[in-house]
């Protein structure tokens, strides 16, 4: 018997902690990132981490992909 195995995606929707923002005005600092992702952070500030690629680019790294979905699907509506 023989089993076929399937290389996963380089980017599964499923597993990704990650979102990517980017275009933005630069004027737009980290205390607004915060205010914005605010609905999906706890007390001690522990589910998502901001970091700055450049001026207008910014990563939001999650501790949960549920939760990095759920802020993910947020935004775009």
């Amino acid at each position: 018997m023989t089993s076929l195995t399937l290389p996963l995606p380089l980017v599964s929707p499923l597993a990704t902690h990650v979102i990517e923002l980017s275009g933005f005005s630069p004027v737009l600092n980290t205390r607004d990132l915060h205010t914005i992702f605010e609905p999906w952070n706890n007390a001690d500030n522990t589910v998502y981490r901001i970091k700055w690629l450049n001026d207008t680019t910014v990563y939001i790294l999650f501790t949960d992909a549920g939760l990095a979905k759920m802020a993910y699907l947020s935004l775009l509506s």
